[in-house]
């Protein structure tokens, strides 16, 4: 280089040789220096973090040795807890000993309580998901316990029946009431009474007690009344007939009976008749009230009514039916008197002769034919124990009561027309039936339905016929079924003594006592009061 010494130049290859001569490090490059220098930043900003690091654990754990403590009483809190919850589940899981007292009682009084314990607070009743209510079954059979053929001892303030849960005075001969806590005095005939020799009605095992009561109309023999649709096919009308043929045979003999066809037309077939059988017929697109019935059929009011039977003075026994019920009523006489007239008139029962058009179904009148039979019923026998049987196999589609019309393309109201308000007969025809089983059900009147069809019927709209007056709804196929038949055989069922099953003009009174709060306790006492058929 110009401006140095001679000498002092040197090619950068012999500085190096020099360098190396001399014990020194070579020079790095400027990519290597670089890389160095960003790693000793790192290291330097890692030692940085550690540092506080170091000073946040120091506190973290004097913190958790307070916590460590902590824990320790909460696992001693934690065991009584477990326990608690195992005593719950014992509570709940009942033992089979507790679940068979329960069944045995359901056995002996037919009664049912949604939940086995009582609650207790009103706090706790609102929060049941379940309301607090009991099933009871007023007719269920008691094999071990015959009727008491005695009249009942009853509470003088709340007409409650005398239970083993009263509480006796044996010495003072007087009982306090379960219900109200009245005070009463027993009748002469328990004047005998002790705690050794105590009535039936007081013995703990009885807590249920049936009484036969002598009642005045006592002798009144049951009433059927069989409404049978003829708009069907040939094989399930002689398969009804069939039926209704074996039902002659079970009836009793004094039991009354009358029959009532329809079709388009509703007719009323005269029992009592000596050569020609006759019906009177009425027209199924009209409501005939009772007024209009008894003048046309030509029965007195209360015709048939077995407090105006005719009966010779000092006769002993149920009334003869003699007089008015011959003279006046010809549509429902005896089972004995007109076993072979009625045989014969359900044997000539043939299909409805109206001609049905294709795309159209048949033109039945369910509703005016039901009509006239509860009608009848009211003229004839009011406040008297009778059953309607009612045998249909198909929708009304005239008259009052129609639940779809004639034509095929329009159907029967479905799930989604009753949500969409589009069923433009439902509201009509429930009202309508609701108005019979009203009727029915004030005149101690039984309305059974008997549908057996592939299609709807309408049940939906007469289902409070069945409900409001205690009656069966048969739901099948057809009427050629076993199901059916076996059905109808059970309805007509009798006990040992030779009485029906069923039940006739029967009065229901419920007493319950005021149990709220803890330790009190529900007493349900049910008076029911039935007439032997």
């Amino acid at each position: 280089m110009y401006g140095q010494p001679n000498g002092a130049y040197q090619p950068p290859v012999v500085q190096q040789q020099h360098q190396h001569q001399q014990g020194q490090q070579p020079q790095y490059d400027q990519q290597q220096q670089q890389m160095y220098a960003a790693q000793m930043a790192q290291q330097q900003q890692q030692q940085q973090y550690q540092a506080p690091q170091q000073q946040y654990q120091a506190p973290q754990q004097q913190y958790q040795a307070p916590q460590q403590q902590y824990q320790a009483p909460q696992q001693q809190y934690q065991a009584p807890q477990q326990q608690y919850q195992h005593q719950q589940q014992q509570m709940t899981q009942q033992p089979p000993e507790f679940m068979a007292a329960i069944r045995e009682q359901e056995r002996l009084d037919g009664a049912r309580f949604t939940w086995n314990t009582w609650p207790c607070s009103r706090i706790e009743a609102t929060r049941l998901i379940v309301p607090f209510g009991i099933f009871f079954t007023p007719l269920k059979a008691r094999p071990d316990l015959p009727p008491l053929q005695y009249e009942p001892v009853l509470c003088s303030k709340c007409r409650g029946v005398l239970n083993p849960y009263c509480i006796v005075d044996y010495r003072g001969k007087s009982w306090n009431c379960a219900l109200c806590g009245q005070r009463n005095g027993f009748p002469p005939q328990y004047g005998a009474i002790s705690e050794q020799q105590r009535p039936a009605e007081l013995m703990p095992q009885f807590t249920t007690i049936e009484y036969t009561l002598p009642r005045p109309n006592q002798g009144m023999p049951p009433i059927f009344l069989f409404v049978v649709d003829t708009c069907m096919e040939e094989d399930d009308l002689q398969s009804l007939k069939e039926s209704l043929d074996t039902c002659l045979t079970v009836l009793p003999a004094n039991a009354l009976v009358g029959l009532i066809t329809f079709g388009r037309m509703v007719h009323v077939h005269e029992i009592a008749f000596e050569h020609i059988p006759r019906s009177f017929v009425f027209r199924g697109n009209k409501d005939i009230t009772a007024k209009q019935l008894q003048d046309s059929l030509g029965l007195g009011k209360f015709a048939g009514n077995p407090q105006q039977i005719q009966q010779p003075r000092g006769a002993a026994g149920p009334p003869a039916h003699g007089g008015i019920l011959q003279a006046q009523n010809r549509f429902i006489q005896p089972v004995e008197n007109c076993r072979e007239s009625l045989a014969e008139v359900i044997d000539q029962i043939q299909r409805d002769p109206w001609p049905t058009t294709a795309g159209k179904r048949s033109q039945r009148a369910t509703g005016a034919a039901l009509g006239i039979a509860v009608s009848l019923l009211e003229s004839c026998f009011p406040n008297t124990g009778a059953r309607t049987m009612l045998f249909v196999g198909g929708p009304c589609t005239q008259g009052p009561g129609m639940v779809v019309g004639e034509e095929l393309k329009t159907p029967i109201r479905s799930h989604h027309d009753i949500a969409k308000d589009n069923a433009p007969y439902m509201k009509k025809a429930i009202r309508y039936y609701n108005d019979l089983a009203a009727r029915a059900a004030n005149n101690c009147h039984c309305i059974d339905i008997y549908s057996c069809a592939l299609d709807q019927t309408g049940l939906l709209e007469m289902k409070q016929c069945t409900s409001a007056t205690g009656g069966h709804m048969f739901l099948g196929d057809n009427f050629n079924s076993a199901l059916f038949r076996q059905s109808l055989q059970v309805v007509f069922n009798r006990d040992s003594t030779g009485n029906f099953f069923m039940a006739f003009n029967a009065n229901i009174e419920v007493k319950v006592r005021d149990a709220s709060g803890f330790g009190q306790f529900l007493s349900c006492f049910c008076r029911f009061l039935s007439w032997a058929c």
